[in-house]
């Protein structure tokens, strides 16, 4: 294959049919880079005589595209990518963008321009608000994890999809970057500086924080409850006061609710240190939760009760939110120590101020990791109760 550039995406856009069909063929096209391009290629493709008329190209490349072909990486993460956003969008279409082609043979999906959207990392780091995202991005999860699980579809069909989203590449590399490295001191990629701190040693050698990392990895490997976005945190969001809209499905896979659950909260635990702990951040983690059990418990109703009655209903949920407050202290811990940090973190200039959001951070991972509690009331007691210098 034959990675895409600023002039040949331009190029393929004019020879698709789906292209000819989104442009004026007599319009001129233009194309501009967007994303980190951590692992793939983004381009943003419009009309020069109808600014308005755009899409967003992506493809996938054979390796890790920030690193290079010194980590090889199968492209048909795109194609289950392309399925996913499928599946999810017929799950919860408000929160999903339009997929208007997907081409397998080149790795190649054209999905909805989701501008003037933002990215919703980037906003908050901006000092903005969202007041919708925790109760929309709850009933996203609540529809999408819901209905691709036992309480929305036949058992049948459920272990069709199973397979069809196995994706073990991207879901060992899940586990390898954030179950994983992150909990060892020589994990490939930690960060060197954060190594020594007494905080990072004191939560490697907890051995109940390694016997709760041991099960979490044994969850997510073996319970295959719904099918997961995989990868979801504020930086995969776009959002504006109105409506957010989910992005970057290429780690999709079926594995435990609240993995999802657990990553969003703990990418707005992240920002919420970053930002000097508002309240705002965590009404969005309370919405959030509300919300999607909300969301689960309407699904309920439609099932027999006979075979699901209600205390084991109550028990399912109380097992997801183990699951994610495990969940949100991987994420917060991979990005303090890890090998993929986020600039919520890496914008603070102050240095000291820097290592203390860490040493929070760390400890409220170390907390969550130790005693989930029953809901977000947990997290309020783990926030240090000292100001910040």
């Amino acid at each position: 294959m034959v990675p895409l550039n600023l002039q040949t995406v331009v190029e393929y856009m004019n020879n698709d049919p789906i292209g000819k069909g989104i442009f004026n063929p007599t319009h001129q096209l233009m194309a501009e880079a967007l994303g980190d391009n951590t692992l793939n290629l983004v381009f943003r493709v419009w009309s020069v005589e109808d600014p308005g008329r755009s899409v967003v190209l992506k493809q996938a490349l054979p390796y890790v595209q920030r690193i290079g072909k010194g980590w090889p990486l199968t492209p048909e993460r795109l194609n289950i990518e392309a399925a996913a956003i499928q599946l999810h969008h017929i799950c919860c279409p408000e929160r999903m963008p339009e997929l208007y082609r997907h081409d397998p043979q080149a790795f190649v999906m054209i999905v909805q321009d989701l501008s003037p959207r933002q990215v919703v990392r980037l906003a908050l780091n901006q000092g903005q608000h969202f007041n919708l995202l925790g109760k929309q991005m709850g009933k996203y999860l609540g529809q999408t994890l819901g209905k691709t699980s036992d309480f929305g579809q036949p058992t049948v069909e459920k272990r069709k999809k199973r397979a069809q989203f196995a994706n073990p590449y991207l879901s060992r590399l899940s586990e390898d970057l954030i179950l994983i490295n992150p909990f060892k001191a020589s994990g490939w990629g930690n960060k060197q500086e954060v190594n020594d701190r007494k905080e990072m040693k004191d939560l490697r050698s907890d051995p109940q924080v390694l016997e709760r990392m041991a099960r979490l990895r044994y969850h997510f490997r073996n319970n295959a409850q719904a099918l997961l976005h995989g990868d979801l945190h504020i930086g995969s969001i776009m959002a504006d006061q109105t409506s957010a809209k989910v992005i970057d499905l290429e780690f999709a896979t079926y594995g435990p609710m609240g993995y999802d659950v657990g990553m969003l909260m703990g990418s707005l635990l992240i920002n919420w240190e970053s930002q000097e702990n508002p309240d705002y951040h965590l009404q969005m983690i309370d919405d959030l939760w509300d919300v999607f059990t909300k969301e689960i418990r309407s699904l309920w109703r439609k099932l027999d009760k006979h075979n699901w009655p209600q205390p084991f209903l109550e028990s399912i949920l109380a097992e997801v939110w183990e699951d994610a407050t495990g969940f949100a202290a991987a994420e917060i811990v991979r990005r303090v120590a890890g090998m993929t940090s986020v600039s919520d973190l890496e914008n603070v200039e102050n240095q000291a101020l820097r290592r203390e959001m860490d040493c929070d951070l760390i400890c409220m991972a170390r907390g969550l990791l130790k005693n989930p509690g029953s809901g977000p009331e947990r997290i309020r007691e783990l926030i240090p109760t000292s100001p910040k210098s």
